[in-house]
């Protein structure tokens, strides 16, 4: 059984990858939940600009231990070769059950609701406006662009990479005009003192809840090392990939976040989750703001798209390691894909489209998804510290990007801890029922592989 993936992906791909991973429902959704968080447009900013510095700093983390470990899983690779496979197993069962399944099931109905805005807003008394506001249907439409992005990127990596590609170089088209047009009529009528007004923030804690979020839109950064088996020439194309990817995202981030506080007033921006469909009905009214609900609708399928290429590295390696199911490890003989792995991972996606369960397993787990980065990069120091020769980064001045990206995301937990203890207490007990489940795995498989010899 061929277990070893073929390297297919060049730096542009890999590039769009991290972008992709990126630009989803988190900068659509967020501004305003920070903003009544933190109570201060101006802090909101100064928050994405410090998110977007702690994601290139975990970026340059990432592309380190990339190069050091070129192989598929991520998070799950890096914290198993260092810390063990205890701790990576609790890494692949948080990733299993919430990191890439639940965010899945979250875009595609989102899908759903900004084609139901479209077409109601286009075609009130249309067929497709009928068939978009019933919930059922627009859950089988969630279910369904699962199935058809699985078909996608189960025919083999280089063919779903050009489809990501594509839709990837779409969005950025889309963002791009979307936030410059905007960003020129806001500019024309706003009340720009707004956004440099540097009231207080109403409390510290609320900062770090605030920063919890903006990392949760710039969650992806690490994006493409998952996928570190599958690119042409790790060590030079990889940290390329990231950093070339989180750079051009943040840079759309700040000039979206300008967008929104210049378009649409503080007090009514404050809270509201959709945030860029909010700004489009200022700044263009409602006829073309339903054109921009359309283009929302393909954003969010490269997302869905990025996904469901991405997540089922993990648990091939997981599968690899004997630490999940046998069949996640088989690639297909023909696409070089791990498509039981791909195939598995949608099914949990549309089983939380039916149950509506994802909403639930995003607040609970959002504070455990923080934890493992900060494992993986702190493991980075000890691996340099051990081994200094393997980083690609020799020059010792390069310990302040893991410091500075540990002490930032130790922050948010502690915050998101005080904050919203019964969630993080609730999150953590998730994480803990990892650990019967390791030791039952461990011992049954320690038995299946005796009795296969």
């Amino acid at each position: 059984m061929q277990t070893v993936l073929q390297r297919d992906l060049g730096v542009r791909s890999a590039a769009l990858l991290v972008v992709a991973s990126m630009l989803g429902t988190g900068i659509f959704g967020t501004t305003g939940i920070i903003q009544a968080e933190v109570g201060s447009a101006f802090f909101v900013i100064l928050l994405w600009i410090v998110g977007g510095l702690v994601a290139l700093s975990g970026a340059l983390c990432y592309a380190d231990l990339a190069v050091q470990m070129p192989h598929a899983g991520g998070d799950y690779i890096y914290i198993n070769r260092i810390f063990g496979p205890l701790p990576s197993f609790l890494n692949g069962w948080v990733s299993f059950i919430a990191g890439f399944s639940a965010p899945i099931a979250s875009s595609a109905l989102l899908t759903g609701e900004y084609a139901s805005e479209f077409f109601r807003a286009i075609w009130p008394d249309s067929p497709l406006a009928i068939f978009f506001s019933g919930m059922w249907n627009r859950k089988f439409l969630a279910a369904g662009l699962i199935i058809l992005l699985t078909l996608v990127h189960t025919r083999g990596v280089r063919r779903g990479s050009l489809i990501q590609n594509f839709l990837s170089l779409l969005n950025i088209f889309i963002v791009l005009g979307f936030a410059l047009v905007g960003l020129y009529l806001a500019v024309q009528k706003s009340d720009i003192p707004q956004v440099f007004t540097t009231e207080s923030p109403r409390s510290f804690w609320g900062l770090g809840i605030g920063l919890m979020w903006v990392m949760f839109a710039y969650t992806g950064y690490n994006g493409a090392t998952y996928l570190a088996e599958e690119v042409k020439d790790p060590r030079r194309n990889l940290p390329r990939a990231l950093i070339l990817g989180t750079i051009g995202t943040t840079g759309l981030y700040l000039i979206l976040n300008l967008l929104y506080f210049l378009s649409t007033p503080v007090a009514e921006l404050s809270g509201e989750k959709a945030v860029a469909a909010l700004a489009a009905r200022h700044l263009f009214g409602p006829g073309l703001a339903s054109l921009l609900n359309f283009m929302f609708c393909l954003i969010l399928i490269a997302s869905i798209s990025a996904q469901i290429m991405i997540g089922p590295r993990v648990y091939f390696a997981m599968a690899r390691d004997h630490l999940f199911f046998k069949m996640a490890a088989e690639i297909h003989p023909h696409s070089g894909t791990p498509v039981k792995a791909i195939v598995l991972q949608s099914t949990l996606s549309i089983f939380y489209v039916i149950t509506g369960t994802f909403e639930e397993i995003i607040t609970f787990m959002i504070f455990a998804l923080s934890i493992f980065p900060v494992l993986a990069v702190s493991g980075l120091l000890l691996r340099r510290r051990q081994s200094p020769g393997e980083s690609i980064y020799p020059h010792a001045s390069f310990i302040f990007f893991p410091v500075f990206f540990i002490f930032f995301s130790i922050l948010m937990i502690v915050a998101a801890f005080i904050t919203w203890t019964a969630t993080s207490l609730v999150a953590l007990g998730a994480v803990a029922c990892g650990v019967p489940v390791f030791y039952l795995w461990t011992h049954f498989a320690g038995r299946r592989q005796k009795h296969a010899h």
